[in-house]
């Protein structure tokens, strides 16, 4: 009796307590992530979400820039620097509205936008290009017309490895026409002459037919052409004088330099190539053309170190 007289009481005692407890305010309600949500009679405040920007979209379009291809010469060797690699950026000026001067030099290459490479023309790149202008001389596209061209960085060849940016300035076009890639998309090749094959593979093949020696007959009227005759040309600040004799040899005179050197010659298909015997024994193509019978020796562009 006592026993069930004792529970009697704690029941009654427990239900005085949930009246009293009526009119207080329930403990709010938690958030899916364990945070307080707010009280359903008070205004909810909606708070802005600061997320990081994905990354910009590929360009390979602008208003004056088409993007041809992007190539790493992996095969390149600095005579400086073993880390450097060569970049090769082709491209497509065209104009609609205004004329521009443009030139392979002095386009920009901004990698994961911090590191930039200024281009450069280099004497021993671009051999194998035939449909792309590569100088270090402007070159204007005018009104309504377009001109393909190549510009060269050396870069590291860190620089070039998957999962980076690539940003390119052309020079000689608004600033902020820049083209834009992902490092995937460098196409990796084994040297200046298999960059040529996979970018320019029809101008490829018309300069390697150059290379070619040329048949008897072109050899015996090229040589009848030189040999006992000089040729002077100014170029780079230098007066130079070319001799050629029977059969495949000549001279080269600086005459501002008082030197003198000389080796022998091979007659190719669109080229007279001179090979030095002595110091470096550096092989130079000099471009040959007919013109009205005689032979005409691009003796100027071939020593010309801004070309």
């Amino acid at each position: 009796m006592k026993k069930t007289l004792a529970i009697l009481i704690v029941l009654s005692l427990l239900f005085a307590l949930c009246a009293c407890g009526g009119g207080g305010t329930s403990a709010p309600a938690s958030t899916a992530d364990g945070g307080q949500a707010a009280p359903a009679d008070e205004a909810t405040t909606t708070t802005a979400v600061t997320t990081t920007a994905a990354p910009d979209d590929e360009v390979s379009k602008t208003k004056h820039v088409s993007l041809d291809g992007i190539y790493l010469d992996n095969g390149y060797t600095d005579e400086d620097n073993s880390t450097l690699k060569m970049l090769y950026v082709f491209y497509t000026v065209s104009t609609a509205d205004a004329n521009l001067r443009i030139s392979s030099k002095l386009s920009k290459a901004t990698f994961n936008d911090t590191n930039t490479y200024s281009s450069e023309k280099h004497v021993k790149v671009g051999k194998w290009i035939q449909n792309y202008y590569y100088s270090d001389y402007l070159e204007d596209v005018y009104l309504g017309s377009e001109l393909k061209v190549l510009s060269t960085f050396k870069i590291p060849e860190a620089e070039a490895a998957d999962g980076r940016t690539l940003t390119v300035k052309v020079y000689g076009v608004d600033d902020d026409e820049l083209l834009k890639i992902k490092t995937e998309d460098i196409v990796k090749c084994s040297s200046d002459e298999d960059v040529a094959m996979k970018a320019d593979p029809e101008g490829y093949r018309a300069v390697k037919a150059l290379y070619e020696p040329a048949d008897s007959d072109e050899e015996y009227r090229v040589k009848e052409a030189l040999n006992g005759y000089y040729f002077s040309f100014y170029v780079n600040s230098t007066s130079y004088e070319l001799e050629f004799y029977a059969p495949n040899s000549f001279e080269m005179r600086v005459k501002s330099l008082n030197h003198t050197a000389g080796g022998y010659y091979e007659v190719k298909k669109g080229f007279v190539s001179i090979t030095y015997t002595e110091g470096s024994k550096a092989t130079v193509d000099i471009p040959y053309s007919w013109e009205d019978g005689d032979i005409a020796l691009e003796c100027a562009d071939a020593f010309d170190v801004h070309e």
